[in-house]
């Protein structure tokens, strides 16, 4: 890499592996904010635009991302209380441009969206997501989400329950219609990896500013891969 002046990850990013199946597991989730999409970025660009310190446009996220993803607030409506709530004047037209659909800042997560693809060679897959209702539809379209044969896509705005809440873990489990200890879950939040843990699943934290390692840690422990021919 030093040699070529690139970084080790735009090597790896030219070497596909195959990855086999496991004797454990029969069903692999895959979380998508931060697993198969790189959503952050929506969010800086959003504050740029407003003009607003992203620090501040962070702390509504968090203050109001549990009421999107539940189905009870619409991301055009969080962001017009965002304008509301740091002062954003509304009245001029002038935020139209901010009220676009922040999903054109999101980039896909390429190595997983590789990885998906190998492991639903040997296995079931399904996407288990805290989202906001009309996201899913729009990933797909803007290929931010692989279109593949998911068995179940399990939208937490559809059930009115977020990840890490038990019965969440519960409607998936039946979802995908396996035992427990035969799934495993991929997420990019400490706090959903250990409540699937404590349900019985297994499941490993993935880290999006560093796919690689998090893929290369994933197939050891759970699979295996050769490099494609």
């Amino acid at each position: 890499a030093g040699a070529l002046g690139c970084t080790v990850a735009d090597l790896i990013d030219g070497q596909k592996l195959q990855v086999s199946g496991s004797d454990k597991v029969k069903f692999v989730y895959f979380d998508i904010g931060g697993v198969l999409v790189h959503w952050l970025p929506s969010l800086h660009t959003f504050a740029e635009r407003i003009h607003r310190p992203y620090d501040a446009v962070l702390k509504l996220f968090h203050e109001y991302n549990g009421a999107v993803c539940r189905g009870n607030m619409t991301a055009e409506e969080f962001k017009l209380l965002c304008l509301l709530k740091l002062g954003v004047d509304v009245k001029d037209g002038g935020h139209d441009r901010a009220m676009q659909s922040w999903i054109t800042d999101m980039r896909p997560v390429l190595p997983t969206h590789e990885l998906i693809k190998e492991v639903s060679n040997h296995h079931q897959v399904g996407l288990l997501t805290n989202l906001g209702k009309g996201y899913f539809e729009e990933f797909i379209d803007r290929e931010l989400v692989p279109e593949i044969k998911y068995k179940t896509v399990v939208k937490s705005c559809d059930l009115g329950l977020v990840k890490p809440e038990h019965e969440m873990y519960a409607v998936a489990t039946e979802a995908a219609g396996v035992d427990p200890g035969e799934i495993l879950f991929i997420d990019d939040s400490k706090v959903n990896v250990k409540a699937a843990t404590d349900f019985g699943w297994h499941a490993e934290w993935f880290d999006e500013y560093d796919p690689h390692e998090s893929i290369s840690r994933i197939v050891k422990r759970h699979f295996s891969a050769k490099p494609a021919a």
